[in-house]
């Protein structure tokens, strides 16, 4: 249903529903705050990684297999070498548990069939010296459900090779998204031992958003971090053809190696200590633990049948795991454990009881709230001019109706109003709320103070409105023709604060006497009535402050 006052919304030349700000165009990355412009950069390749051979190897038999055997136990050579005082034998030093790690990273075939999921192709790992490609279609038995399916030669030979791997707590397997990789690996291969245990896992998405910005992906992580492109044309073919193409063997490789290669780059950031980083962050260094689980009549009965600690139960591929993770290093979670048929059912009626009165505390909100709109303020209930008046928008309205008022109604009833929006609507009067955190030339918009004046910004899209915005903008004349305010019919409150962690700030009662429109954003003029009161107060002077300090590229935000 469209809102009131809709049919006098001007139609906006961008696209509806998107933000001035924030439309959907290529997002800018920014290397040293500079704008990065990805078509020129060259296209990541194996040899611009640092003392990483540009050979990659792949392995589809089990004489190939002896090839990772060696690089696996040199590689723990080399880490077990160092020392440690730590009591649960982890190596302080994460510059160089980046130096040692591991890429990791999976294909599969992709798939368009909501539900159909294929079993992983092929699994990559780069340690610091080569890459390796291996072939799981060919090295393991195909559709293969049961965990307890007898091994073959072969994939005995490469579960022993890579289970040292995975369970050393100082070597860091890391991947963007490992997760989902690590996943699908253990469904995909049920019975192959060396999938359901794994230490120390580092996703670097999670690595990434403690950095910096702009890393969203690992193409953009590659171009902000290493100044180059990574070419993603093979990720969507199809991997379950053999032979493999020499470009999906180059693309397949390059993608775990540059996860290792941007661990090291992403420690060296400024404002991050590459030698402490995953001891003050030790929730990104995860364990995990599959528990494969009986199969049961229906998907939800899983969940019921196990208690679960520090996991929850996944189904994929005809398989069911329990799934635990925690941080490496801490006590290991208990196993999963049967749940009686007792206890399953007192589980579920619990779950139901729960769910009932939850539904029951919905209605019973909804009976006992009044919309605030009913409601009207009295100006000689309005708290002093300048005063500080709470921390959320609920307390501003209370303040708006006054004392008397809320001590006549009942402890069991609300108001019922948008506690999103930056515009509330009462009876009598609109109740504007802002954050004055500074301002930039760049900016489209911004609510400002100036001297006795205040800059007021509302966004409109097709998509994108707070539900009293249009009838305020109505009310006050701003969706008429004329640029010039009639004031409105009910009058208007404001309540400032100078960042989203302050105390709003009673600035009193104010007019609208101009406005101006550009592509859905509306800029008003307000004049408030109480100034003279306003401007001795200390709390005015800090928001005063606070509001004409000039930024760069941060935004200012409508409460």
């Amino acid at each position: 249903r469209k809102p009131k006052f809709w049919h006098l919304l001007e139609n906006q030349n961008e696209r509806p529903g998107v933000h001035p700000k924030t439309k959907k165009d290529k997002p800018t990355i920014l290397r040293d705050n500079t704008p990065i412009d990805t078509s020129n950069l060259p296209t990541l390749l194996l040899s611009d990684i640092p003392d990483h051979s540009s050979v990659v190897k792949l392995i589809s038999c089990e004489d190939d297999i002896h090839d990772l055997i060696q690089e696996i136990k040199l590689s723990i050579k080399r880490i077990d070498e160092i020392k440690t005082s730590n009591e649960n034998g982890l190596i302080d030093d994460d510059k160089v548990l980046s130096k040692h790690a591991w890429g990791l990273d999976s294909e599969w075939k992709p798939s368009s069939m909501c539900g159909h999921e294929s079993p992983v192709a092929t699994l990559q790992l780069s340690s610091p010296y080569k890459s390796f490609v291996l072939d799981m279609q060919v090295l393991c038995q195909p559709s293969t459900r049961n965990p307890d399916t007898e091994l073959t030669r072969t994939e005995k030979c490469l579960s022993l090779a890579l289970e040292p791997l995975f369970v050393h707590f100082n070597i860091l397997i890391i991947g963007y998204g490992i997760v989902q990789d690590i996943n699908k690996l253990a469904f995909s291969f049920p019975h192959l031992p060396c999938f359901r245990k794994i230490h120390s896992v580092v996703d670097f998405h999670a690595v990434a958003n403690h950095v910096g910005s702009n890393m969203t992906s690992l193409q953009k992580a590659v171009a902000k971090l290493m100044g180059r492109i990574l070419d993603k044309s093979e990720q969507c073919s199809d991997w379950s053809v053999r032979p493999l193409r020499h470009n999906q063997v180059q693309y397949a490789a390059l993608d775990a190696a540059a996860s290792r290669s941007l661990l090291s780059l992403a420690l060296d950031q400024p404002g991050e200590d590459p030698q402490s980083f995953f001891q003050k962050n030790s929730h990104l260094r995860q364990s995990h633990i599959m528990t494969f689980l009986e199969p049961t009549e229906g998907k939800n009965e899983m969940v019921n049948r196990y208690s679960i600690q520090a996991g929850n139960a996944k189904s994929l591929l005809g398989s069911s795991f329990a799934k635990q993770s925690w941080e490496t290093g801490k006590e290991v979670p208990p196993s999963p454990t049967i749940i009686s048929s007792e206890d399953v059912q007192k589980r579920k009626e619990k779950k139901e009881i729960t769910k009932a009165k939850r539904r029951e505390g919905k209605k019973e909100r909804r009976r006992k709230s009044v919309p605030l709109r009913e409601l009207n303020g009295r100006a000689e209930h309005f708290p002093p001019v300048g005063s500080l008046v709470g921390y959320t928008k609920d307390t501003c309205v209370q303040s708006v109706l006054g004392e008397r008022f809320m001590n006549s109604i009942s402890s069991d009833y609300g108001m019922r109003f948008n506690r999103r929006g930056g515009v509330v609507e009462m009876g009598n009067y609109w109740l504007l709320f802002i954050n004055c955190t500074g301002f930039s030339k760049d900016w489209k918009y911004t609510n400002r103070f100036k001297e006795n004046t205040v800059n007021f910004s509302i966004f409109v899209g097709k998509r994108r409105f707070s539900e009293s915005d249009l009838p305020f903008l109505y009310d006050i004349g701003c969706l008429d023709i004329a640029r010039t305010s009639t004031g409105g019919s009910k009058g208007i409150v404001l309540f400032a604060r100078p960042d989203g962690s302050s105390e709003f700030i009673f600035c009193g009662r104010c007019t609208c006497y101009q406005w101006s429109k550009e592509s859905g954003n509306y800029d008003l003029k307000l004049r408030l009535l109480q100034f003279a009161d306003l401007s001795t107060q200390p709390a005015f002077s800090v928001l005063l402050s606070a509001s004409s300090k000039e930024y760069g590229t941060t935004t200012t935000t409508t409460s």
